[in-house]
């Protein structure tokens, strides 16, 4: 019995990898046409085949992360009151951290 358990533990220990989901990570900076920083702006990713909606706000210097973000091609929106939303297309599809900037106009 102690070595059935034993193989069956090794045995799936070595295929959980395989299990796994494929994940993303995306952070970056938001920031004005100065290259100051924007805090409390909203990002979100949306995704809308398979309804993934995430979102995330900017810290004070900017910096915003996404994490366990599921491989797939997103709507990216970053939105800030005083500002003019940017939006755009990006694709997650590999576990190596992407990195962005986000520059926003102020709205007139």
């Amino acid at each position: 019995m102690f070595r059935l358990l034993l193989l069956l533990t090794v045995t799936l220990g070595a295929f959980s990898p395989v299990f796994a989901q494929a994940t993303a990570t995306l952070s970056g900076v938001v920031a004005d046409a100065s290259g100051a920083a924007i805090a409390d702006a909203e990002l979100r990713l949306h995704q809308p085949v398979t309804g993934v909606e995430l979102s995330v706000k900017t810290a004070p210097d900017g910096g915003f992360q996404f994490t366990n973000v599921p491989f797939q091609t997103y709507r990216l929106t970053v939105r800030r009151p005083g500002f003019q939303a940017h939006s755009r297309e990006i694709s997650l599809r590999s576990n190596i951290p992407v990195s962005i900037s986000v520059q926003l106009t102020v709205a007139g």
